[in-house]
C-alpha cells in the first residue's frame, strides 16, 4: 500500500482496524497523519526504537505492508490484532442514577486546575468516578478532556500509552498519529526518550487538557508506574493528570506537595455529610427519611456512599426503616458480599490473615497487631494498610493509633468465623486479652 499524498496513515491495516473498533473514519479519529508528522515519525524512528536489523529502512518498510503482510508485532501480548482497545474506556461514564451535586468537592477539582496533578484517593465505594465524571460534565470549560478507565490489562506499558495517546489523538486529531503508529510498530527499547517525543508532542498544542487516568489502583507494573511519573514529571503548563485511585500511587507525593503541584481529595472529603446522604435519598432514591433516621444512616456508614445506597436499595424492596436500621451492620448480606468481593478478596493472603486477625480488637496498634499475631511486622502491614486506603482510621496524628471503619470491621469479623476454626479464634482473644492486661492504664 503506498502512501498517497501525506494523507493516508501508513499502516493502512491499524487504519482499517481503528475505524471498525471505534465506528468512525479515520479523519474523525485523527489517524490521517500529515506529510510533516510522517516525515518527523520517520527521522525520529531511529533514535527511540532502535531496529533488531539495523540494514533494513527504518519503519518505512512497515508502511507498505499489505493487507495480509504479518503483523509486525506477532506473539507479543500488546498485539492489536488480539487486544483491541475498547472504546468504551475512553469515553466519560454515564451515571446509572440521578447524581447529587456536591459542590463543595467539584469546587476542590476546579481550584485542582491550577495544579500538575489533581490525586481523588480512596476506598472502593467512595464515590471518586461519579465524582469526576460529574465535575467534568457540569462544569463550563475550554480545556479538553481526555479520559480511561483503567483495569488490570493495562499493566503492559505499551497497551497503557496506546490508550493515552489514542484518547489524546480524539482530543488533537492527526497530532498523535505518527507515535501512536510506532508503538504498533516496534518494540520501544528506551521509553524515556519515547516519552520525550510525547511531551514534545504535546507542547505543539496550546490548548489546556485534563488527562483523566481513573481506577489507576489497576496499574502495578513499576515500568508502566515510571513512565506516569516522568511524564507527570515534565508535563507542560497547559496539561493537567487527574487520578483516580484506591491507593497512592508509589510516588514521592511528598515532593509534589511542597511544590504546590498536587491537589488532592481523600476518604475524610469524599465521605458524605448528612445534607449530602439526605439529598442522595430524596434526589436519587425518591425516598423521604426523617432528619433522625438521615442522622443515624451518616453516622453507621461514616458516609460511605457504597454502603449508603446498598442500603437505599433494600428500602426500595420494601425493608421498613426500622428494619433497615437494626440490619444496618457489616454482615448485612449486600454490604458484607461488596466489601469481601471488592475490597477483601483483592487483597494478598498475608494482608488477608492480618484483618481477620487483627478485627478482633476496637482500636489497633503495631504492639497489640503484633502480640495476637506472633508476628514482628505489624507496623509495615498498618503502614501499607493506610496507604492504599483499606478502610482504616488513623486516631492520632502520630498514626500510632488506628481502628477500621464500622462496617469493614464487621464484615471481617463475618469473615473471621467463617473461615478459622473456634478454637483458633479463642487463642486470638486471648493474646488480646493478655496484651490488654500488660498496657492496662
Amino acid at each position: 500500500m503506498r502512501w498517497e499524498q501525506g494523507k493516508v496513515l501508513p499502516q493502512p491495516f491499524y487504519r482499517e482496524q481503528l475505524c471498525i473498533l471505534f465506528g468512525k473514519n479515520a479523519q474523525e479519529l485523527g489517524i490521517q497523519p500529515c506529510a510533516e508528522a510522517r516525515a518527523s515519525l520517520q527521522a525520529c524512528a531511529s533514535t527511540f526504537l532502535p531496529s533488531a536489523h539495523p540494514e533494513k529502512k527504518p519503519l518505512t518498510h512497515v508502511f507498505s505492508a499489505g493487507l495480509d503482510a504479518p503483523h509486525p508485532l506477532a506473539g507479543s501480548t500488546a498485539c492489536f490484532v488480539e487486544h483491541p482497545l475498547l472504546s468504551t474506556k475512553i469515553r466519560l461514564p454515564v451515571p446509572a442514577h440521578t447524581v447529587i451535586h456536591r459542590i463543595r468537592l467539584t469546587h476542590l477539582l476546579t481550584l485542582g486546575i491550577q495544579k500538575r496533578l489533581m490525586l481523588v484517593s480512596a476506598p472502593a465505594g467512595s464515590g471518586k468516578t461519579t465524582l469526576i465524571a460529574e465535575w467534568l460534565k457540569s462544569t463550563a470549560r475550554t480545556e479538553a478532556v481526555a479520559w480511561i478507565s483503567l483495569d488490570e490489562e493495562d499493566n503492559d506499558p505499551r497497551r497503557l500509552w496506546l490508550y493515552v495517546l489514542t484518547v489524546l489523538n480524539t482530543c488533537q486529531p492527526n497530532l498523535y498519529a505518527p507515535l501512536i503508529d510506532a508503538l504498533y510498530s516496534k518494540h520501544i527499547d528506551d521509553w524515556y526518550a519515547f516519552l520525550k517525543y510525547v511531551l514534545n508532542t504535546l507542547l505543539k498544542s496550546k490548548r489546556p487538557i485534563i488527562l483523566v487516568l481513573d481506577d489507576y489502583h489497576s496499574i502495578t507494573n513499576p515500568v508502566a508506574h515510571e513512565t506516569v511519573a516522568y511524564f507527570l514529571e515534565h508535563l507542560p503548563p497547559h496539561v493537567h493528570l487527574l487520578i483516580s485511585t484506591r491507593n497512592d500511587p508509589p510516588w514521592s507525593l511528598s515532593r509534589l506537595r511542597v511544590q504546590g503541584s498536587i491537589q488532592e481529595i481523600r476518604t475524610d472529603q469524599l465521605n458524605g455529610t448528612e445534607e449530602e446522604v439526605e439529598a442522595f435519598f430524596s434526589q436519587t432514591m425518591q425516598v423521604q427519611l426523617p432528619l433522625s433516621v438521615i442522622t443515624e444512616i451518616t453516622k453507621r456508614t461514616e458516609g460511605w456512599f457504597a454502603g449508603i445506597q446498598l442500603l437505599a436499595l433494600s428500602l426500595r424492596e420494601g425493608t421498613n426503616v426500622t428494619t433497615m436500621l437494626n440490619l444496618l451492620d457489616g454482615s448485612q448480606r449486600p454490604i458484607f458480599d461488596y466489601l469481601i468481593e471488592e475490597v477483601f478478596s483483592r487483597q494478598s493472603s498475608v494482608i488477608q490473615d492480618f484483618l481477620l486477625q487483627t478485627s478482633i480488637l476496637e482500636c489497633l496498634d503495631a504492639s497489640s497487631c503484633d502480640t495476637i499475631r506472633n508476628a514482628g511486622d505489624s507496623q509495615e502491614i498498618l503502614d501499607t494498610l493506610e496507604k492504599t486506603n483499606l478502610f482504616i482510621v488513623a486516631l492520632d496524628h502520630q498514626r500510632q493509633w488506628y481502628r477500621y471503619h464500622h462496617l469493614f470491621v464487621q464484615a471481617l469479623r463475618t469473615r473471621l468465623e467463617r473461615t478459622y476454626d473456634e478454637q483458633t479464634i479463642r487463642a486470638l482473644y486471648k493474646r488480646a486479652s493478655i496484651w490488654h492486661d500488660q498496657h492496662d492504664g
